[in-house]
């Protein structure tokens, strides 16, 4: 028997957490606000896929998209939303009941409140657990501390193009306000192009001639790609080093089709999701791509 067709409003209600569930589809990690994943649109390694608990909206911080579950289940299905509307009518996930507001809640706001070289040994420990040397992240990265829903936490920061900082820790995945591109030199003829921090640390660890060479735009997230076009007529030659799946290959076109002179350096670490991961296959003496 086919099962009744739920109306909009009632099938934006359908519990994001309890949908993803019954796809076999677990949280990383979760708190009382929200439930982290490792993406289901895409291949990653840290969990930068958000669950808002008390909104029961998603956003992948990724690609910079998100929305209700019903955006989700045709980003997750390829479908169309009346096929989305369908599927979410056939599923016995609970629905999602609003929390009631607590106003004692704490301030969620991530505020910065000390800048310095990095030298916690946690934070040293985990950059060379990426394999990136300690004196290249020194180079351009810094130790930022800062408050977030009531306690105290650091990161290594990279600093964007707006005032903003890129926040990554062990377990922690965050920016602050503004969040933006983040443009590294002193105005090259070469533009080198990344997806992420330990993307570009990762050449700057491998190849520090090819960096102090050229400038190099971290994206901090493929959503910035459109934002940051306009720098690139600025270059004569630029070279990709996005990720080798399928949103960084989506990326790359995007890219490609401008009248430039582009490359794509994916070849130079395929069989490796990304530079970072090419990194750590290598020995201990590092070998240029």
């Amino acid at each position: 028997m086919e099962s009744k067709l739920l109306d909009w409003k009632k099938a934006r209600q359908k519990s994001i957490i309890k949908v993803l569930g019954d796809m076999g589809i677990a949280p990383k990690t979760q708190t009382v606000k929200a439930a982290w994943y490792l993406s289901p649109l895409r291949t990653e390694k840290e969990a930068s896929f958000c669950v808002t608990l008390n909104k029961n909206l998603w956003y992948d911080f990724g690609i910079a998209k998100g929305g209700n579950v019903i955006d989700l289940i045709i980003e997750l299905k390829s479908c169309s939303s009346i096929e989305a509307l369908h599927y979410l009518s056939s599923q016995t996930s609970f629905f999602f009941i609003p929390p009631e507001i607590d106003q004692t809640k704490r301030d969620e706001t991530l505020q910065v409140f000390k800048v310095k070289e990095i030298q916690h040994p946690a934070l040293i420990q985990y950059i060379r657990s990426r394999s990136i040397l300690v004196s290249t992240a020194r180079n351009f990265c810094k130790e930022v501390w800062y408050k977030y829903n009531g306690r105290t936490h650091f990161s290594i920061g990279l600093p964007n193009s707006s005032g903003g900082w890129e926040l990554r820790n062990k377990f922690f995945k965050n920016s602050t306000a503004p969040k933006s591109y983040s443009l590294i030199g002193q105005q090259k003829e070469k533009l080198l192009l990344f997806e992420g921090i330990f993307d570009f640390l990762s050449l700057a660890t491998m190849d520090k001639d090819l960096i102090a060479s050229s400038d190099s735009l971290v994206l901090n997230s493929l959503g910035f790609i459109s934002r940051s076009l306009p720098l690139l007529n600025k270059y004569q030659r630029i070279y990709l080093y996005l990720d080798n799946d399928h949103a960084g290959k989506k990326a790359a076109q995007k890219i490609k089709v401008l009248p430039l002179n582009i490359r794509d350096c994916s070849c130079t670490y395929k069989g490796s999701k990304d530079l970072n991961e090419k990194l750590r296959l290598l020995p201990q003496q590092f070998k240029k791509l």
